[in-house]
C-alpha cells in the first residue's frame, strides 16, 4: 500500500515527488509515477536531482511501449 501521508504534508517537496514516484514504479503503475517525477524535476532545485527524475520519467514511457514518438 503507498504511503500517501508524505506527500499530503509536503506536495511541493521534491524529494516526497520522487519517493512516491519510485513506490508506484514498484507497482508498474508506470503512467503514476510519470507525473510524481515530472513534479520532481519541475519542483526541484538540483539539478543532479532533477535529472535523475527526467531520466526515470523515460525510463517510464519506454516501458509503456507504446509511445514510441513522447
Amino acid at each position: 500500500m503507498i504511503n500517501l501521508l508524505p506527500y499530503v504534508h509536503e506536495p511541493n517537496n521534491p524529494a516526497v515527488n520522487f519517493a512516491l514516484a519510485q513506490e508506484y514504479e514498484a507497482l508498474g503503475q508506470t503512467a503514476s509515477a510519470l507525473g510524481f517525477y515530472l513534479r520532481c524535476a519541475e519542483r526541484s532545485t538540483d539539478p543532479l536531482e532533477q535529472y535523475t527524475a527526467l531520466l526515470h520519467s523515460a525510463l517510464c514511457f519506454e516501458r509503456q511501449r507504446c509511445r514510441d514518438d513522447t
